[in-house]
């Protein structure tokens, strides 16, 4: 799923990317501390090296901190940062003087997402809850969710027993993570003012399925699958076979001793799917 923050010297980081366990094509905010010291060691060389791994300047936010400017780092800055970059200088020898609505108002538009940050940011949202909802199954029962219908089925079927609130937090949740899905891959209009709101409806959904208690889940499933599926089940096309798997989650293999296979319309994916 990426990585949200990776803290790292030039040394150690071009040796973990030389060796392929990094890769930095994602990176879409890079921060360089302490500039003037690392340049002053020589390591500007090493820093090119890495930025040249990254998307270009004018697809990222860079941020450059220093306490000193020299002409080298005059020159250093044109190159990294993009061509309408904004200087703050703090100290005795401040020539402009920022309150702070003034400066967040000229940080939002510097530092404002580009459209790849918000598709990417968007689908990293779906990617996250989807990710939640299968581990859940995975460590609940080694149940293995292969498909989105099985998703939707499951985010339905645990609504279903939560109080009032936590059934709306899954639901309302889990249905905005579907429009970012879609929202990413351009099958959908999404106002980009409301992205902060959907972005905490699919955090509050996250959080949410971390604390369901696991046995409490097993005995409903079980009840419900395990000794025998439902006709109901069985007339909405939800069944749960015995299919003895490997699956990968985030890096992470686990063993799936069952597959929950819906193929019912009740939880057909939204028109455009990408799931895999």
């Amino acid at each position: 799923l990426g990585c949200h923050i990776l803290i790292a010297t030039p040394g150690r980081l071009k040796s973990v990317t030389d060796q392929g366990l990094i890769g930095l094509e994602g990176c879409r905010y890079l921060v360089l501390d302490s500039t003037d010291c690392m340049l002053n060691m020589g390591f500007e060389p090493l820093i090119r090296q890495i930025v040249e791994h990254m998307p270009p300047k004018e697809e990222r936010v860079t941020a450059i901190f220093s306490s000193s400017c020299t002409d080298n780092m005059k020159l250093f800055t044109e190159e990294i940062l993009k061509i309408n970059k904004l200087d703050l200088t703090i100290g005795l020898g401040m020539n402009e003087c920022y309150d702070s609505n003034m400066f967040m108002s000229k940080a939002w538009f510097y530092f404002n997402l580009s459209p790849p940050d918000v598709k990417q940011a968007s689908e990293k949202a779906w990617l996250s809850a989807v990710h939640a909802i299968r581990l859940l199954f995975l460590e609940m029962d080694s149940i293995h969710l292969e498909s989105h219908k099985s998703i939707r089925f499951v985010v339905q079927y645990i609504a279903h027993s939560m109080p009032w609130e936590e059934n709306c937090n899954v639901n309302y949740g889990f249905k905005t993570a579907d429009k970012l899905h879609l929202f990413s891959h351009g099958n959908t209009h999404f106002d980009t003012e409301l992205l902060p709101r959907a972005f905490r409806q699919v955090e509050t959904l996250i959080e949410t399925i971390s604390k369901i208690d696991k046995k409490k889940l097993r005995t409903l499933f079980n009840d419900d699958f395990g000794n025998g599926e439902k006709e109901d089940w069985t007339k909405l096309g939800v069944s749960v076979n015995e299919q003895s798997q490997d699956v990968i989650l985030a890096g992470k293999t686990y063993r799936a001793r069952y597959s929950l296979i819906v193929t019912g319309d009740n939880y057909s994916a939204p028109e455009h799917d990408f799931f895999s």
